[in-house]
């Protein structure tokens, strides 16, 4: 099995919406239109289908209800003429489980953006879940895809939700912009970590140095997604709390592995100051790590505690390891501390999404007629 514990959230909700009636309702139907909404109908349905059986064809139900929106999306689309004739309603990922409606293109665009994205991460979760020993590096390459594409759609999610202006207090807090970058960020790491994970199942062919730069810039992501949630204390929601403490246990257990891998490649250079240094900063940090997992009785994920265990045993190994290497090469040099984290080694990026061209149901005269007056 995989070392790696892949985490995810709920997928946000939505309700069925007929473009056709609804604006048929409020007496700006043109017959030329008809034709596109009951397809923009069809599509979005399609789409809410493959979200709920996270469907292989996600990426291309999304798509292409996302090349009909494409004509309406700012600067340059039609989203003016949808103000106050068309809702669309998403219930929020983390947080009360009601619908909020806006009547803004571009908040479809970006919250079927970001669902995408969390039907990404859940598929990593559920794929990293059936690695053995023999498939294991195969199946964290597949993940590490997967959580790139999540990065990658969170991304453009957070570019169209930032043109929206002020958001009220009682907007979605996983549209927010600062929160989609932080979840941008959070499938990184975990992409990050995966990549690590990989790296480790032949370290001696890629070295300790190494192994701890990649766990160094996961922990700098986790870092940067845990930023992202800093002040949404108004979302007095499990699901929110839950999310925040396992972002702080993977920051926590990344900056462990990092330190405790710097400790293994100081002693291997003979450099045993910086070696245990490196693993007593290591040791100190993993058990302010469990005392936190520890008073966090309502959020502990078994599994993340399961990790932190063995990130104990793994620093209570490297501290021995340090200490007889340094009583065989006699008195180790001194070193001034406390030790910074090992320069991070950039690998996981996102898949850059790309919005698809407008759907060639929109002909240019179909385009040029679009005033629903």
């Amino acid at each position: 099995m995989s070392d790696v514990v892949c985490l995810s959230f709920p997928p946000k909700a939505t309700a069925e919406l007929d473009f056709a009636k609804k604006v048929a309702r409020v007496g700006r139907l043109k017959k030329m239109h008809a034709l596109i909404f009951d397809r923009m109908t069809k599509a979005r349905s399609t789409m809410v289908r493959a979200f709920a059986k996270k469907s292989p064809d996600v990426d291309a139900a999304a798509e292409t209800y996302l090349s009909y929106l494409t004509a309406m999306l700012p600067p340059d689309g039609k989203a003016c003429f949808m103000k106050s004739v068309l809702y669309f309603h998403w219930s929020p990922s983390f947080g009360p489980p009601t619908s909020h409606a806006v009547d803004d293109v571009t908040y479809e665009a970006a919250s079927t953006l970001a669902n995408v994205g969390i039907i990404h991460m859940m598929k990593a979760r559920d794929h990293i879940a059936t690695a053995c020993r023999s498939s294991a590096e195969r199946i964290e390459a597949e993940a590490y895809r997967m959580c790139c594409r999540a990065a990658g759609c969170f991304t453009k999610a957070h570019e169209l939700a930032s043109t929206m202006g002020e958001m009220g207090d009682d907007f979605p807090l996983d549209i927010h912009p600062a929160v989609v970058r932080g979840l941008a960020s959070f499938c990184l790491a975990q992409a990050q970590e995966l990549a690590l994970a990989k790296a480790s199942h032949n370290p001696e062919n890629r070295g300790k140095e190494l192994l701890g730069k990649l766990a160094s810039r996961a922990h700098e992501l986790y870092a940067e997604a845990l930023q992202g949630f800093a002040g949404k204390t108004r979302l007095q929601e499990d699901a929110y709390y839950r999310l925040l403490y396992a972002i702080r246990v993977k920051k926590d257990l990344m900056q462990i592995k990092t330190f405790t891998l710097m400790a293994a490649s100081h002693s291997k250079q003979n450099r045993m100051g910086e070696a245990k240094l490196s693993a007593q900063q290591a040791a100190d940090l993993v058990a302010k790590a469990v005392a936190y997992d520890k008073a966090e009785k309502k959020y502990r994920d078994k599994n993340l505690t399961a990790a932190l265990a063995t990130a104990l045993e793994q620093t209570k190994r490297t501290s021995y390891n340090v200490q007889r290497d340094a009583e065989i090469l006699g008195k180790p040099a001194p070193c001034d501390g406390p030790l910074d984290l090992i320069s991070p080694q950039v690998l996981a990026m996102p898949t850059i999404f790309e919005m698809p061209e407008m759907h060639s149901d929109w002909s240019p005269e179909v385009v040029a007629a679009f005033e629903l007056k």
